[in-house]
């Protein structure tokens, strides 16, 4: 699988990983999968994790689309980014830029620790979710 989602419920926090290739459809699945597994509860911080990923395939269109979808969490969560390389980085900026105020404060970062750090929460020395 190109993405893993882990919920941790008591921490409210969501952490998604891509890794490999990032295309439409892999976009398109993730978000699925993360709305059905939330259900209901939409109260979670999120970071989502571009490190291992392969952004070459997506386009800027399936960006544009995931913003004008309704939002999974609630507009007080805080969604992290970690895109350490520059395309990723552009994309996860266009979408902060198109998203920010309906789906919570986005901020994007290039290390998994400062995402962690600005959520207030101690990075994990070693995990691969």
């Amino acid at each position: 699988m190109p993405y893993r989602i882990e919920i941790l419920v008591e921490e409210k926090l969501v952490h998604v990983v891509f890794e490999g290739m990032l295309d439409d459809e892999v976009s398109q699945k993730s978000a699925d999968e993360l709305r059905a597994r939330l259900g209901s509860r939409r109260d979670f911080d999120l970071i989502v994790d571009f490190t291992r990923a392969d952004f070459a395939p997506l386009r800027s269109r399936t960006v544009l689309k995931r913003t004008a979808e309704q939002p999974i969490f609630e507009n007080t969560s805080r969604h992290a980014f970690v895109a350490p390389g520059d395309l990723s980085f552009g994309f996860a900026n266009m979408y902060k830029a198109m998203r920010d105020d309906a789906a919570g404060e986005i901020r994007v970062f290039r290390n998994l620790h400062e995402a962690y750090e600005w959520l207030g929460r101690e990075a994990p020395v070693s995990r691969d979710i």
